[in-house]
């Protein structure tokens, strides 16, 4: 059975983000994601090798290519993160 490909670039796309930050800022970096349109939910992390996990929600892939340039590479006290990239279709 053939799987039908489609351009990411034109879907909705919802992002799961996991952001690890430096040791002691992690509401801070909560508290500044919380200010973005994109971001429609973000939480701290109790236990695990992440610090804040949020929910991005965008009309086209390219939509989130550039809150994570622009947004993500801004934010102060971020070390890392990782995205997992789904689409509601």
């Amino acid at each position: 059975m053939a799987v039908a490909s489609r351009d990411l670039r034109t879907v909705t796309v919802v992002v799961f983000l996991a952001i690890k930050t430096e040791s002691g800022h992690e509401e801070e970096v909560h508290k500044l994601l919380d200010g973005h349109s994109e971001v429609t939910e973000s939480h701290l992390v109790i236990e695990g090798p992440y610090d804040v996990v949020a929910l991005i929600s965008v009309e086209a892939f390219d939509d989130y290519r550039e809150f994570a340039v622009d947004t993500m590479g801004a934010l102060p006290h971020v070390e890392d993160y990782t995205s997992f990239i789904a689409t509601t279709e």
